[in-house]
């Protein structure tokens, strides 16, 4: 998952290995926090390189290079195994590029390189399984309100001239994310989360499904416990 994925897991383990003994579970109420972490994009593409020159397509899973993202949440628990929560992610500038590409436009194969910026609100539920006291695992579905602006280059393979062009979108999107989260008292809450959300792939000059993925490593404050 890359460097930031691997700070995230060992800052985690660090801070379980302090964290306080079992106590009881979580009683109702407002919380607020936020995080760092890793921020990428990933396409999985069947890339649509089919014409009567190369032949058949081919399938492929790529993803780019990362970026540090951050996020910020509030919410509600309504008991100890379901909360709801709005939230604001930024996912950084994470980098795409893929060469031999089909571009549809050009009708010509082409390298591509990306820089992606995106934004999401987010509005979910959280299915909580809390065990051994301070732990709990959880899953997550909502939405994703997302806005995302690239700045892409083109290089085609058989032509000189390359263009670049800034283009923007937004959409909403189905939200999935699933993590673990330990609490070393009552009121303070630490959770490692990965989430996933897709955007328009056309954003990366793909042309499969593209997803923004996203692991992040959040503090939480319980007011009130």
């Amino acid at each position: 998952m890359g460097r930031w994925a691997n700070v995230a897991l060992v800052a985690l383990a660090a801070c379980l290995a302090i964290a306080a003994p079992a106590g009881a579970q979580t009683p109702p109420g407002f919380y607020v926090g936020g995080g760092i972490g890793w921020a990428n994009v990933s396409v999985e593409d069947d890339d649509d390189y089919y014409d009567d020159y190369y032949g058949c397509c081919y399938y492929d899973y790529d993803t780019g290079e990362e970026d540090v993202g951050f996020g910020a949440h509030i919410g509600y628990r309504f008991n100890p195994y379901f909360a709801a929560e709005l939230g604001y992610l930024d996912a950084g500038k994470p980098h795409w590029d893929h060469r031999d590409v089909y571009v549809r436009d050009l009708d010509d194969f082409a390298d591509t390189e990306v820089d992606l910026e995106v934004q999401a609100a987010q509005l979910s539920v959280l299915a909580i399984l809390p065990f051994g006291g301070i732990w709990e695992g959880y899953a997550r579905i909502g939405a994703s309100f997302w806005r995302a602006d690239a700045e892409q280059a083109v290089y085609p393979l058989f032509d000189d001239v390359y263009y670049t062009r800034s283009i923007d979108d937004e959409g909403t999107s189905f939200l999935f994310g699933i993590g673990i989260g330990a609490s070393p008292t009552p009121a303070w809450h630490l959770r490692l989360e990965f989430q996933s959300f897709p955007i328009d792939e056309d954003l990366l000059v793909a042309s499969s499904d593209t997803t923004v993925d996203t692991l992040l490593l959040e503090v939480q404050f319980r007011p009130g416990r």
